[in-house]
């Protein structure tokens, strides 16, 4: 937004009490204040102020009950609790002395943030929307539940765009863009946040469709391929549709949103000046495009060679803006974008190829023949290559979003970075202690190198330190960057030479942002290097806002474009196909669109804090004293589906990289134990090796909101189901069990029922002596194990736990039946966590002869009473 339109807005709609609303956020890991940062930087052009606080400072900056006008947006965390910023607002709430008026003079609107690859989806935010309204609150705007397992900007963004019309009418305001909206309109979309591109370059001014489609390309974001969420992932949230929409969000997104187009200009003379060969062919409907970084990237020694290898900089010769794309502001607050989309030539072959600027060393070459967008490697195409009908459509796009910090490089000063706190100091996500430097005392190979996957074992020394865990708790790991990963990304930065070079950030005097700070887990003073390695998330896929920002810094004409379509509406579904689902990196989409050179503080302003890595620890602390243990498999990402380069786990593959190149123990071989790092006296070697892991320290810190415990009641039976690493916890329960009978043989304990599972029983079986002595020792009732991927298994052997379950049916449901057992349940969240679920509401249909219904509704009874809990991951 220009300073005329800003001062037009002052003018207009000045700042009072009148166009004020309270905007509360509760966050654990960032997600949440993010979009109400969005929200709050979007009201002042729709002539609002959003004031503006987290939920912690309730009593402190706000009182609930003494305002009219709340918007909130909320995370749910762990099993369905509210994040830790939320936990004395929600508690609150929850008083049973308050009356039921308690919140008459409210009105609000919610947006809850979830997964519903996890039981209790988005149960914080739905809950407190529940809360409210019993307390005598009343919306002003329906709530939205946005679903991270399919995007959350499926619900995000055209919720957002709803929640300003609600607001000016609720507030009784007029529209600011001043077109006879009056009293509170529904208007639809903010003309100075978002600009309309016509895929022709025409001056045209489309009355058509509300939501920027022609008649016959309206679409509705419901069907999939505009979502791009497929049928089974499709998810229905709340009874209100396959995203998760209100019926009055679902208005906006299907094309009732009233929203205006703008006039878009093309130079038609605009031509590629950047030295990529780019060849077209448009023979077919169907396209790809086929690209080469200088060779393959098949193979481990060949991607870091290869990447390293990259020479992406173009020089592109003064020229007229139009023909690269530069953008022009108009006092309204929108741009006209200069795009050519049609390059002059033959239009069946196009070469766009100029010998002029032979710096540029990628080639970017189309062909319109193999893009299916399906999978596999046809997925690389559709990320870079603009097709019909998204190429011809107009296209609305994010205002580019406001620029305020500043990178000043001090070649002159040093940095110790070694002494700079890690992630600049800042408070850690969920931590319940303070961050402690574990020594590793060793990390082993559980599995046979046979093994489908690799599965590690790393054993910390806590001693001193004051961490105290109980079984089945989790504690959080503090892993930096992949070390070539940031070579790579420091060298597409041009920022090579500068990469160890000390620089200063901070906020730029004139930036337009709202409350612009460095933000807190950034350090004003490092490197670039410390700073990609420790505090930013390079992994995670670009959201939206940072792809807009990338648009302003690419010079070739069609790659802008792409771009373009890939944060606008529109392209919602291609963003969703190409970026989101095969979790493109920054990196990525850089080496995908060879002409972008953004400067690093547009990485410091829009690429997410990095997080901590939380694991289940699997030793109980009365049998270890002063050590933990706990076990991950290895995540490995091959360079498929539009990722450009191979990589690992960001925090498993740092892991393993400690790891001595020893001894590996396998499941197999004799004892599986933890205690396989224990050197043998009279090999040398192994004692070196070490000695060497000794001195390696890792950070982690324990948790809040450990809710996987073992019950109170030590009568109380288990039924217990870990297949693969799910397991952990549980060998830490055991262990805890065998420790309390040796020492406190008086109790009469309840029975321990454990299903897990594995591929082959030879190669990736974990613990399996230490599970058949808790068994034979009477530690554990029964054990039940379960192998998918063995051959001469006798027929119908089960293959999985869900099927063991089936086969123990009347035992499991006596247990939980007739003598109040606690289900626990460790593993993925997917697909195992949904069968296992699955497997117990048929079972008790089965032994009570009760409907499916019937049936679910009492699992779902035992969760709300805490038998029936999960540890589970995506």
């Amino acid at each position: 937004m220009n300073e005329n339109f800003a001062r037009l807005i002052s003018k207009k709609m000045p700042v009072s009490a009148g166009n004020r609303f309270l905007l509360l956020y509760g966050s654990q890991t960032g997600q949440a204040q993010a979009i109400a940062e969005e929200i709050a930087e979007r009201s002042a052009a729709e002539g609002l102020q959003a004031d503006m606080h987290c939920l912690s400072k309730t009593e402190k900056k706000f009182n609930i009950e003494r305002i009219k006008c709340v918007v909130i947006v909320i995370s749910t965390t762990g099993d369905g609790e509210p994040p830790d910023t939320a936990l004395k607002f929600v508690r609150r709430l929850k008083k049973k002395t308050l009356k039921d008026n308690y919140l008459s003079g409210l009105k609000y609107t919610l947006l809850g943030l979830g997964d519903s690859n996890y039981t209790n989806f988005c149960n914080c935010g739905k809950t407190l929307d529940q809360r409210l309204q019993e307390l005598g609150a009343g919306h002003l705007y329906s709530p939205g539940f946005a679903d991270d397992a399919v995007g959350l900007e499926v619900v995000v963004e055209p919720w957002i765009e709803g929640l300003f019309p609600a607001l000016r009418t609720f507030l009784n305001l007029p529209d600011p863009k001043g077109d006879g909206g009056g009293g509170g309109k529904k208007v639809g979309l903010n003309q100075d946040h978002e600009k309309t591109l016509d895929g022709e370059g025409r001056n045209t001014v489309n009355g058509v469709g509300e939501t920027g489609f022609s008649t016959e390309k309206a679409k509705t974001i419901h069907r999939e391929g505009e979502t791009g969420v497929s049928p089974e992932k499709a998810k229905t949230v709340n009874g209100e549709g396959e995203t998760g929409l209100s019926p009055e969000v679902a208005k906006l997104v299907n094309g009732e949103s009233n929203f205006v187009e703008t006039n878009i200009t093309t130079d038609e003379s605009a031509n590629c000046s950047c030295a990529d060969n780019v060849t077209k062919h448009s023979n077919s409907d169907q396209n790809s495009v086929n690209v080469t970084f200088g060779g393959s990237s098949g193979s481990d020694s060949q991607t870091d060679k290869t990447d390293h290898e990259i020479s992406l900089s173009c020089d592109i010769p003064n020229s007229d803006p139009k023909a690269s794309g530069d953008t022009e502001k108009k006092e309204n607050g929108t741009q006209n974008v200069k795009v050519d989309d049609k390059p002059a030539g033959d239009s069946s072959v196009q070469h766009l190829n100029d010998s002029k600027n032979a710096n540029c060393s990628s080639q970017f070459t189309q062909t319109k023949e193999t893009c299916t967008g399906s999978g596999g490697d046809n997925l690389s195409s559709g990320v870079r290559l603009s097709v019909p009908p998204l190429s011809e459509s107009t296209l609305t796009v994010p205002a580019l979003p406001a620029e305020y910090l500043k990178v000043e490089f001090l070649p002159e000063q040093t940095c110790d970075v070694e002494q700079i706190p890690l992630q600049n100091g800042c408070a850690m996500p969920s931590a319940a202690s303070p961050v402690t430097m574990a020594t590793v005392v060793s990390i082993n190979q559980l599995t046979h190198p046979t093994a489908v996957k690799k599965t590690l074992a790393v054993e910390l020394d806590i001693s001193d330190s004051g961490i105290e865990y109980q079984p089945g708790d989790a504690i959080s790991v503090i892993c930096p960057n992949d070390a070539k990963e940031v070579d790579m990304l420091l060298t597409r930065l041009g920022l090579e030479d500068k990469a160890d070079t000390t620089m200063q950030i901070t906020v730029l005097t004139a930036t337009k942002k709202r409350n612009a700070n460095v933000p807190s887990h950034v350090p004003p003073v490092c490197t670039p290097r410390h700073l990609l390695m420790t505090c930013l998330d390079i992994r995670q896929p670009p959201k939206k806002a940072l792809l807009r920002v990338l648009v302003d810094h690419t010079k070739d004409p069609e790659q802008k474009r792409r771009l373009q379509e890939l944060c606008s509406k529109q392209g919602m579904a291609h963003y969703s196909q190409y970026i989101r689902e095969p979790e493109l990196s920054p990196l990525d989409i850089l080496n995908h669109f060879p002409s972008c050179t953004p400067p690093i503080e547009a990485l410091i302003e829009h690429l997410p804090r990095l997080q901590p890595r939380p694991y289940s620890v699997c030793t109980s602390q009365r049998t270890t004293h002063s050590s933990l243990q706990f076990v991950f498999n290895i995540v490995e990402i091959s360079a498929k589906q539009g990722r450009t380069y191979q990589r690992r786990g960001v925090c498993t593959g740092w892991l393993d990289s400690l790891r001595p190149q020893g001894r590996i123990q396998t499941a197999g071989s004799g004892d599986s134990k933890l205690s396989v790092s224990k050197v043998d006296d009279g090999d040398l070697l192994e004692k070196l090796e070490a000695l060497k892991i000794n001195h390696i320290k890792v950070p982690i810190f324990t948790r809040t909101n450990q809710h996987f415990r073992l019950p109170d009641d030590d009568t109380v039976p288990l039924i217990l189901i870990g297949p693969g690493t799910g397991v952990a916890p549980f060998i830490g329960y055991l262990e805890e069990r065998a420790w309390q009978r040796h020492n406190q043989s008086e109790v009469q304990y309840g029975d321990i029922y454990l299903f897990s599972g594995c591929r082959h029983k030879d190669r990736d079986y974990l613990f399996r002596e230490q599970l058949e002595d808790f068994e034979s020792s009477s530690v554990l009732t029964k054990l039940c194990v379960s192998f998918s991927r063995d051959i001469g298994q006798p027929e119908g052997s089960p293959r999985y736990v869900q099927d063991n379950i089936r086969a123990h049916d009347a035992d499991l449901v006596s247990l939980i039946e007739g003598s109040g057992a606690c289900i626990c349940v460790c593993g993925d969240a997917t697909n195992m966590a949904k069968d296992v679920n699955k497997a117990f509401v048929d079972i008790i249909a089965k032994e009570k002869g009760i409907t499916e219904e019937e049936a679910g509704n009492l699992v779902m009874k035992l969760r709300l009473d805490r038998r029936y809990r999960e540890d589970v991951w995506t």
